[in-house]
């Protein structure tokens, strides 16, 4: 050990205790000064090799308690001529068994013990270095490490540089964390983590750089994590996780409160298989204040890195770029979410997911919302308070995917682009287990490869829904369809409803509007097209305030009686005015009726299945109802003709309007002559002789 002028006894009130001098491995003139003790002593404890300070070993089975609540500074200045980089770096400093008061460094300290373990006081006042573990174990002897142990409270944690170490605090927490690189493992040094973890609270962390986790057996890294709440985390950098096969990698965890949480850049998980822990933002056991990310979130394509979770809350969430695999779950409520890119499933389940097991405030997506493999790329709630998608909603290939969705209620959706089934169930659907405030779509509605896709849907009512184009069935069943347990409050379609599938394979109700209860007005701008194998269906179980199409309805049927899953279901039911501008061709509008087939007897299938054709001698009137109501439809108007289907199309079908009343049948300038009341008329009307106006 070389020493410099050694020894000072200084007067306690004007300067430290003890001081002493020697000179590093660059030149430079280090001071290390203590406010309590000898500076005999404080010579004697500085283990010195070579020009590097390997250990400071203040431990209370060589010096008591002399050194207990002494405050530490360490500092170098170049020498004369300029010798040296007027830093100094500190492999160890062993304080255990005692408490010191603030500790200074002005270079990397590769690891600090302290602490008696006694709550009564802090075990660091404070510690404020240059770097830690930036030089790995150099600065250390054989034994050295990056584990430092603090057994108390901390007053506050700075580091100008990054922190590569790992700083355990038990029995405490540390009132402040300001780190002016990164937290971060780093592969070029050996024993690298960057993990900060206390068993009491955490204050405002502020990292200008990084939070950057290890990766393949690199035990993880970059995390804080406390047992206690974290006051405020703000990152000037990202917060990357990498694919671990054990550890945490990238994060900020706690058990219980976190509060105000802002990253300057991205939350980026890996993309590799398994990285369910990088990258992620984690109340165990409470609420996280808010969520700001500059940049993305960004998680594993098959795993749930990229994670933000609250589980009793998750404030406001305001994410500038795009959520792409990522994911933000509530297990209580959740504030406003602003997205200013896509909502992007991925491979894994519950990727590209933004939840909340309770209330969720408005929802803002700048992009599209894009399903994945499982329950990815959607928007669930309790309660939604509403959700803007400046894109599409587009249905992925897994089930319940490209969702939007409430569990009691879905306030008002509007979608700038189009609706889009997958290829699952389940998939491309906006809905609610109970009410559906609104639904507005700027284009279209298309039904997927997969049953009940492409779906606008409520368990109880559905407030209006606008769709600026078409609703299109692919083929399945239940696709490309607006349904509802409850009332519809009206429905407005810019385009047309079409069941035209591949090779003509379409399932029932789909390209269908119905609902459980009423329908106000059913406006289509275009046609109502169905195919012989699946007609276009808009029904409703008590009745349909009105009906306008302005093209033409082929294949189609306006049904009123009938419940969404197609059985009949009430007596009394009603069909306002219906107007249709072009054609009527081998469709159907009935009220409070149903056809039995070519058995004339309740089931069966084949020819001999219900409510395939309407208007022969097969229709009959519902059982049940009350006496003196009788089933009506209110007037139908038709711009252009009405037909059944052609002999070489299909020579046992028929169609019919059939009520136990019918008001007024206007067809084209024609005014058909009914007679006044119920139970009256049944004539043919058409060409193809197929086609019947019947009063049941």
């Amino acid at each position: 050990m070389k020493a410099l002028a050694a020894i000072e006894t200084l007067e306690a009130r004007i300067a430290p205790a003890a001081v002493f001098h020697y000179t590093d491995v660059d030149g430079d003139l280090v001071t290390i000064s203590s406010s309590k003790g000898l500076s005999f002593d404080l010579m004697n404890a500085a283990h010195i090799v070579g020009g590097q300070l390997q250990m400071l070993d203040l431990d209370t089975t060589v010096f008591g308690g002399e050194f207990g609540h002494a405050s530490i500074t360490i500092s170098a200045a170049p020498a004369p001529g300029g010798a040296g980089d007027g830093k100094v770096n500190v492999g160890y400093i062993n304080a255990q068994g005692i408490d010191l008061g603030a500790v200074k460094i002005g270079g990397d300290l590769g690891r600090i013990d302290v602490g008696d373990g006694n709550a009564a006081g802090p075990a660091l006042a404070s510690l404020s270095v240059g770097s830690m573990f930036r030089l790995g174990k150099s600065t250390q002897d054989v034994n050295g490490s990056g584990a430092s142990t603090i057994k108390g409270q901390v007053g506050s944690l700075t580091v100008v540089g990054d922190l590569l170490g790992t700083v355990v605090v038990q029995s405490g927490g540390i009132g402040a964390i300001s780190i002016g690189g990164s937290l971060a493992w780093d592969a070029s040094v050996t024993g690298s983590h960057g993990f900060i973890t206390t068993e009491g609270d955490i204050g405002a962390v502020k990292v200008k750089g990084s939070l950057y986790g290890g990766g393949f057996n690199s035990g993880g890294g970059g995390v804080i994590t406390s047992g206690g709440k974290i006051a405020s985390v703000t990152v000037g950098g990202s917060i990357i996780g990498q694919y671990t096969n054990g550890g945490r990698s990238g994060g900020v965890l706690a058990t219980g409160d976190i509060g105000p949480v802002k990253v300057a850049h991205n939350v980026q998980g890996a993309t590799a298989a398994g990285s369910n822990d990088g990258a992620f933002v984690h109340s165990e056991a409470g609420k996280i204040a808010s969520i700001f990310i500059g940049g993305s979130l960004i998680g594993g394509t098959d795993a749930k890195g990229g994670a933000i979770y609250g589980q009793t809350g998750v404030g406001a969430v305001k994410i500038l770029g795009e959520v792409l695999h990522g994911s933000v779950v509530s297990g209580g409520a959740m504030g406003c979410v602003n997205i200013g890119g896509s909502l992007t499933g991925g491979t894994g389940s519950e990727s590209g997911l933004i939840r909340s097991a309770q209330a969720m405030g408005a929802v803002k997506i700048g992009g599209d919302i894009v399903g994945g493999i499982f329950d990815a790329g959607r928007v669930d709630g309790q309660t939604v308070a509403s959700v803007s998608v400046r894109g599409s909603v587009i249905g992925g290939s897994g089930e319940s995917t490209g969702v939007i969705s409430a569990s009691v209620q879905l306030g008002p959706v509007k979608v700038g682009k189009n609706l889009i089934g997958g290829s699952a169930f389940g998939s491309g659907v906006i809905g609610s287990g109970d009410k559906v405030i609104s639904v507005t779509i700027g284009g279209s509605v298309y039904g997927g490869t997969d049953d009940s896709t492409g779906l606008i849907t409520a368990g109880g009512d559905l407030g209006p829904v606008k769709i600026a184009g078409d609703l299109k069935a692919s083929y399945l069943l239940n696709s490309a369809a607006v349904v509802a347990e409850g009332n519809i409050a009206s429905v407005a379609i810019g385009g047309s409803i079409s069941t035209v599938g591949n090779n003509n394979n379409v399932g029932a109700l789909s390209g269908s509007i119905r609902s459980g209860a009423s329908i106000g007005a059913i406006a289509v701008r275009g046609s109502v097209r169905g195919t012989s194998y699946g007609a276009a269906i808009l029904s409703a179980k008590n009745g349909i305030e009105s009906v306008r199409i302005g093209g033409s309805m082929d294949y189609g049927k306006i049904l009123a009686g009938y419940d969404t899953s197609g059985a009949v279901a009430n007596a009394d039911a009603q069909i306002g005015a219906v107007k249709i501008g072009g054609d009527l061709i081998a469709s159907s509008i009935v009220a409070g009726a149903r056809n039995l087939g070519a058995d004339n007897f309740p089931g069966g299938s084949g020819l001999n299945a219900d409510n395939v054709n309407y208007g022969d001698l097969r229709d009959h009137g519902l059982v049940g109802g009350n006496p003196a109501i009788v089933s009506k439809i209110a007037s139908i108007m038709i711009g252009g003709q009405v037909a059944g289907s052609l002999n070489d199309v299909n020579n046992t079908d028929s169609f019919g309007i059939v009520a136990e009343q019918i008001g007024t049948v206007k067809i084209g300038c024609n005014l058909i002559a009914l007679l006044p009341g119920a139970h009256n008329d049944n004539f043919a009307f058409s060409q193809t002789t197929d086609f019947h106006i019947h009063e049941i």
